[in-house]
């Protein structure tokens, strides 16, 4: 437990710092200049959209727009005199073509080309595609044009940012790196838990895992990591991802929720609703992957009422469950808090209400790898404790076991007992030969009557102890029923297992017995020997020889032939 609270704390420790840095000021931050945007047909020229440009832009507004945007960026002081090549940082919504036009002081104009759908396109970590600026020894730039073709307008995008290279680069490799590390931890958290999951197998594991996969899979596509192993991966594909992946998350978590708070601390009605809002988010999910470009607007528009729905009812399941007193809901209502807090300021962005810069890039991805990180220490206990309670569970079945192969009186293995120990210990490498004793204490039935049953149980224990240590820690020792006794010995031969046999009765002769008058007490011996593949024959060859003991006057030992015919009585003491 303790080990994972050091993982854990090390982990809210480096989100902690992430953000940190992720939101500290660079040396020389990118500007962000004000963005006007007009919406012209198709066929527009760049004067035809310069003269639709407002004299004055208050910022950027949400539209939903599908067609030919310009953005027109005035003002540009920072451009002035420079040498360095700058870069563009457009947000990477879904567009099809991308021209760049710089409008320089003394009237002259260049142009440059931009094909989002390229294999070679720039990207920029956090989602951005990456536009050169070529500075040269012209006049320098006041103006900048972009026009985006095909472009969707789905959302309000993220505010352009402008920077020198060194700037740029500098901003993608640290930018690179925490998307990395949020990433990794994603990734890393599911092979893990996937892992436990093949152990253990419990539904909310596989829920779990479901769940950090389509965290994994936005975090994978918004940091544009996504474009290294698929580079022809298109801006709409992008889109079509982070969107799908996100509606997909809420399904898996309404799910897990669902099944990990325990059962009552969560009414029936709000299971049922949580059943509701994951179908809802499922097909809103499946639209957003694979609807066709004309139905983006009403499509974005049922994504928005089924996420904000969805966390309505995360909500209220961790509301009702931290009511009712489960720590579970406690835990989780904090790995949900920084992503429902998150969730909540888009919206709000989207409205004026609040800045670009109170939101920086990758705060969901980052807030989501929270999440992530508060989760598994609640699943790690509910599985370490699966794990106590399966390992208690197989003690149990092993004691049981063990009571079901005992004899409770002499403490030997019974019948069944017997059997299992002879399944396990002579179908294992070794010697082929073996043999087998059946031991009957002469005239047990009278000794009962006679002396009562209690005096009969003292008899049966000490012959059991007796047969058990001639036989040795090597033999299979086993009361068979009543007064009898059976002895299985991998690797003897007729001469050695009479010589035991003999032993034991002669042991069992000079017992203390305590009989009046005074007579000692015997037994008589039924021995076959012959193959370990042969057992249930041997059985059948000593029990047969133990009665022609019996018949022999008892006391003494019989051999019977490995054809399984009797052998010819022999006393033990003409034996001897």
């Amino acid at each position: 437990m303790i080990g994972m609270l050091r993982v854990f704390i090390l982990g809210l420790a480096w989100v902690a710092g992430a953000l940190l840095a992720m939101t500290a000021p660079a040396r020389a931050a990118p500007i962000e200049p004000v963005e006007c945007r007009i919406v012209t047909g198709a066929a527009a020229s760049l004067d035809e959209a310069m003269a639709l440009s407002p004299r004055s832009c208050g910022g950027s507004v949400a539209r939903r727009v599908r067609g030919t945007v310009w953005l027109d960026y005035r003002d540009l002081p920072e451009l002035a005199g420079q040498a360095e090549p700058w870069r563009m940082m457009i947000d990477n919504h879904r567009v099809g073509s991308v021209d760049l036009y710089m409008i320089r002081a003394d009237g002259s104009r260049s142009h440059v080309a931009y094909d989002p759908t390229a294999r070679d396109r720039d990207w920029t970590p956090g989602n951005y595609l990456s536009l050169p600026i070529a500075m040269t020894d012209q006049a320098p730039v006041t103006r900048m044009m972009v026009r985006l073709g095909d472009s969707e307008f789905v959302t309000r995008v993220r505010a352009t940012r402008i920077a020198p290279e060194s700037v740029a680069a500098a901003q993608d490799l640290k930018g690179g790196a925490l998307f990395g590390m949020a990433v990794g931890v994603l990734g890393v958290t599911i092979l893990f838990h996937l892992l436990l999951f093949f152990a253990i197998k419990r539904r909310f594991q596989l829920l779990y895992c479901a769940h950090v996969t389509m965290l994994f899979l936005y975090g994978f596509s918004y940091s544009s990591l996504i474009l290294i192993p698929f580079p022809e991966l298109t801006a709409t594909g992008l889109s079509r991802l982070l969107s799908g992946s996100m509606a997909i998350a809420t399904v898996t978590a309404l799910a897990f929720i669902s099944d990990f708070i325990e059962g009552d601390a969560l009414p029936n009605w709000l299971r049922n609703w949580a059943k509701l809002a994951a179908a809802t988010s499922l097909v809103t999910g499946a639209l957003l992957f694979a609807a066709p470009l004309a139905w983006t607007g009403p499509i974005y528009s049922l994504g928005y009422f089924a996420a904000f729905h969805a966390l309505g009812v995360i909500s209220a399941m961790l509301i009702s469950g931290v009511i009712r007193g489960s720590r579970t809901a406690r835990v989780l209502g904090l790995a949900w808090s920084l992503p429902v807090l998150t969730a909540l300021l888009y919206p709000l962005r989207g409205t004026g209400l609040i800045s670009d810069t109170m939101i920086p890039d990758g705060a969901m991805v980052f807030a989501l790898t929270f999440e992530c990180l508060v989760l598994s220490l609640p699943v790690a206990n509910r599985i370490k404790a699966l794990r106590i309670d399966h390992e208690r569970a197989r003690e149990r079945q092993s004691v049981l076991e063990r009571q079901a192969q005992t004899d409770v009186l002499t403490g030997l293995s019974n019948r069944r007992g017997f059997v299992a120990a002879i399944d396990h210990s002579f179908t294992a490498p070794g010697p082929n030969q073996a043999a087998l004793m059946m031991i009957d204490i002469d005239h047990f039935k009278q000794i009962n009557d006679r002396y009562g049953h209690g005096r009969g149980d003292s008899i049966l224990q000490r012959v059991a102890d007796h047969v058990a240590r001639s036989a040795g820690p090597g033999a299979i020792v086993a009361r068979y029923g009543g007064e009898e006794f059976v002895v299985a010995i991998r690797g003897y031969d007729a001469k050695r297992a009479a010589t035991l046999a003999e032993r034991i009765r002669i042991g069992i002769e000079n017992l203390p017995c305590d009989l009046q008058p005074p007579s000692p007490l015997t037994v008589s011996i039924g021995v076959a020997c012959g193959t370990t593949d042969a057992i249930d024959q041997l059985l059948a060859e000593a029990d047969e020889a133990l009665y022609a003991a019996k018949g022999n006057g008892r006391n003494c030992i019989i051999l019977a032939n490995g054809g399984g015919s009797r052998s010819a009585p022999a006393r033990a003491a003409s034996a001897a």
